[in-house]
């Protein structure tokens, strides 16, 4: 798997300070804990902020394999 840091713009002070908290956390059950004492527009911005950090690490690993594969196929391009 690729290590490479992930880079998510304009995002606001509070997004930041919540992205902060969330990497924080060590366990499912202690995200689900956190969020429970949160107020539901909280919450549904700790929810949307969880599903833009695994759709950045999803395209990151798409654009990764993807290049991989490019280069595997390659390697069976006939040359005139």
């Amino acid at each position: 798997m690729n290590d490479k840091p992930i880079s998510l713009s304009n995002l606001t002070a509070e997004q930041v300070e919540m992205l902060d908290i969330l990497w924080s956390l060590k366990e499912l059950s202690d995200v689900e804990e956190w969020q429970s004492t949160l107020e539901p527009e909280d919450r549904e911005m700790s929810e949307a902020l969880i599903k833009l950090v695994i759709l950045e690490t999803m395209d990151e690993i798409i654009t990764s394999d993807l290049s991989d594969a490019q280069k595997v196929l390659q390697k069976f391009t006939l040359k005139a």
